[in-house]
């Protein structure tokens, strides 16, 4: 069956993110990985990544349809400075068929002028070899690995930050200062979108009374995203942040952090947390960011 290439409307959130367990419990069934994908993403979190993507990305976020049926969805941002594929799954009944790859150009949209010279990035889980080579054919290469990294929060011994709950007054400024500083762009749209979502909460991370970065915490189990204004506090920052998520939860909690962020992940090894749930790869069409300044958002498509 041919498939119908045609953009996302609000009926299609559920069902795409139905189409991402559906071809992720497939991967994980072929390569024995037993894990819960759902306490993974954060269903919650996942919607509101898709919602955010009609309001700031409607035209790069495509369904392919197969009869009345979605066989297949991708899902792009495009920021200022830097294009991101946040989400593309088929099916596994529908792929090998070229559908991965017609998303993915329709996601990338007409490139021209100054549009061609940004940035491209995405993730791709490291056990996933046809994904990958899609992305390697479209000159995506790999800049680092992301592990995703899950347990009861541990004291680092490292307490030369604190963190304060963001004041919505001061905490956009702040995100878009240490955003520029860490990937070289601003994105309200994302602040907005896990602002969006009930059990997250913002803190600014402070060194005496300067802010030096921010972090998202996650009653719901997760950290990330975090930024900072130098690689030596991104440790001291999830360390706080472990204090704050175990003072009301006994639950464990997952994060996203680069292989690049080589001293934060010795901090956390040397403290025992060290459950590795899965590596990705993050995919540039060039060098972006300063990923040992930050955490990746821990619990759904956006990074």
């Amino acid at each position: 069956m041919r498939p119908e290439f045609r953009l996302a409307t609000e009926a299609d959130l559920e069902n795409t993110y139905k189409v991402y367990l559906d071809a992720n419990q497939d991967l994980n069934r072929r390569i024995g990985r037993s894990v819960d994908l759902e306490k993974h993403t954060l269903p919650t979190r996942a919607l509101a990544v898709r919602r955010n993507a009609l309001r700031y990305d409607a035209e790069r976020f495509w369904i392919a349809e197969f009869g009345k049926s979605i066989g297949g969805f991708g899902l792009a941002i495009r920021r200022r400075s830097f294009w991101y594929l946040a989400a593309l799954h088929v099916l596994p009944e529908f792929q090998g068929c070229g559908v991965g790859s017609e998303l993915f150009r329709r996601c990338l949209g007409d490139r021209r002028g100054s549009d061609r010279q940004i940035p491209l990035l995405t993730t791709s889980d490291s056990a996933n070899l046809a994904s990958t080579g899609l992305y390697l054919r479209f000159g995506l290469l790999p800049q680092t690995s992301i592990i995703q990294m899950q347990g009861l929060p541990r004291p680092l011994e490292q307490n030369s930050v604190t963190l304060r709950r963001a004041d919505s007054a001061i905490c956009q400024a702040a995100f878009d200062r240490l955003d520029q500083i860490v990937l070289g762009e601003t994105r309200p749209e994302d602040h907005q979108c896990w602002a969006s979502v009930p059990s997250i909460v913002p803190y600014l991370t402070y060194d005496r009374d300067r802010i030096v970065g921010y972090i998202y915490i996650d009653r719901d189990g997760a950290l990330g995203p975090a930024a900072v204004e130098r690689p030596e506090l991104l440790a001291p920052t999830i360390s706080a942040a472990f204090e704050t998520y175990a003072a009301d939860h006994s639950t464990e909690v997952q994060i996203r952090i680069a292989s690049s962020a080589r001293d934060c992940l010795g901090a956390l090894f040397s403290a025992g947390f060290s459950c590795v749930t899965e590596i990705r790869l993050l995919l540039t069409s060039r060098e972006f960011g300063r990923f040992d300044q930050y955490l990746f958002s821990g619990a759904d498509a956006l990074f």
